[in-house]
């Protein structure tokens, strides 16, 4: 399987990520909350996204971290 594993910790502020075509994205929540667009998440949250062209991670009060699989 062709994968991609990007971590990122936000304490505040956004990070973007523009999957290629045919890919999709999972996104856990390990600690703290953020949001993935316009959904809320977390710790312990998850997303799966399909066909979606730019994906925006703002980290919420007291920021978090996250792990970012992006799959083929």
């Amino acid at each position: 399987q062709d994968l991609r594993v990007h971590a990122t910790l936000l304490d505040r502020g956004r990070v973007e990520h523009r999957p290629r075509r045919g890919r999709r994205t999972f996104l856990h929540v390990a600690w703290g909350a953020m949001r993935l667009n316009s959904l809320a998440l977390g710790a312990g949250d998850d997303a799966f996204v399909e066909n979606e062209p730019r994906l925006v991670l703002e980290a919420a009060a007291g920021g978090g971290e996250a792990l970012l699989f992006d799959l083929r």
